[in-house]
């Protein structure tokens, strides 16, 4: 066997591989009721860095995270607008609480701040 033959082989079995998560993530997307799904996790980090691959413990954490944290900002942005006595959360709910808690600041939204909750 010459070394194409070995290379050729390897190449396969990476192949095959791929081919195996990928099928795992779409059953995994289909049983599950996460906000970020297997698949598109799996594909940001192929974006980024094309050779590594998660273990799928190490990828439910992840997504336990994202899970959390969307149901984190979420609880908070409606707590923000009933205060404001709305029904319905408004960008500028979910931009304070991302200030306010996580110190994320969206550059193309205007600042969000406490004072604006209250002008209402």
């Amino acid at each position: 066997m010459n070394s194409q033959d070995i290379q050729k082989r390897r190449e396969d079995r990476k192949n095959a591989q791929i081919s195996l998560r990928k099928d795992l993530h779409k059953e995994l997307d289909e049983e599950s009721n996460r906000i970020l799904p297997y698949t598109t996790c799996t594909k940001i980090l192929e974006e980024k860095h094309p050779h590594m691959h998660l273990e799928l413990e190490t990828l439910e954490t992840l997504l336990d995270v994202a899970d959390k944290f969307v149901e984190n900002v979420t609880n908070w942005a409606s707590q923000f607008a009933k205060h404001r006595k709305s029904n319905t959360i408004e960008p500028k709910d979910i931009q304070l609480e991302l200030e306010r808690s996580w110190n994320i600041f969206i550059p193309s939204a205007p600042a969000a701040t406490q004072s604006d909750n209250k002008q209402k």
